[in-house]
């Protein structure tokens, strides 16, 4: 079972969404990969910890597959912004 750790510094009973991701990455992106990015930001800032592969698929009845999927999305918008591509 794989696990991603979620962690911050602070939490809150809010989650602040930029900007930039509406603009630019939200519109592009599939609305299931827009709710797991939604998903693991509110998880950062209410320090929820660590959640595996299955409890997010679970929580949004989805396959496993299809939050690595969304996952690896955002992973490569993550380094195309990075190398700004």
């Amino acid at each position: 079972m794989t696990a991603i750790n979620i962690s911050s510094d602070i939490a809150t009973s809010f989650t602040t969404v930029s900007d930039i991701f509406i603009d630019q990455y939200m519109p592009k992106a599939n609305g299931e990969f827009v709710k797991v990015y939604l998903y693991l930001l509110r998880a950062t800032g209410s320090g929820a910890g660590i959640a595996t592969i299955s409890e997010i698929a679970d929580h949004f009845s989805n396959t496993e597959a299809d939050i690595i999927r969304a996952l690896n999305y955002w992973a490569s918008r993550s380094e195309e912004r990075r190398v700004g591509k």
